[in-house]
């Protein structure tokens, strides 16, 4: 139908111009069925054999090395619970002003960033 519309304002254009929007159009439904399914044996599918085999190598790593002792890692400096606030840090604090600190760190966009800087000095300070 769109050839015989063109017809009057086109005359002899109508015929290439139909052809390359049919080209576009068939172009473009294609492509959909092409990345509609990424999961098969496909050239252009995802390759998830490797990237299994890739997280099977990471997970391998992952568990040659033996795990931290709860008691030696849970105290550790290196630690951090919270913000990059340590374990012994947080220790020495009550709850309330835990929660102060963690309040405070939330309302930094706010505006409130005295409050917050007040806790992260006093953490660098101990």
């Amino acid at each position: 139908m769109l050839r015989f519309q063109l017809w009057h304002a086109l005359r002899w254009i109508t015929i290439p111009g139909t052809i390359v929007g049919a080209y576009i159009i068939l172009g473009i439904a294609a492509i959909g069925r092409e990345i509609e399914n990424p999961f098969g044996r496909d050239e252009n599918d995802l390759p998830l054999d490797k990237f299994c085999e890739g997280l099977e190598d990471e997970l391998n790593v992952i568990k040659a090395k033996e795990p931290p002792r709860v008691e030696e890692w849970m105290v550790s400096e290196r630690n951090e619970v919270v913000f990059g606030s340590s374990y012994p840090f947080l220790a020495a604090k009550s709850t309330e002003d835990i929660r102060a600190g963690l309040k405070a760190r939330t309302n930094v966009r706010a505006g409130a960033k005295r409050e917050a800087s007040v806790w992260i000095e006093s953490e660098k300070a101990e």
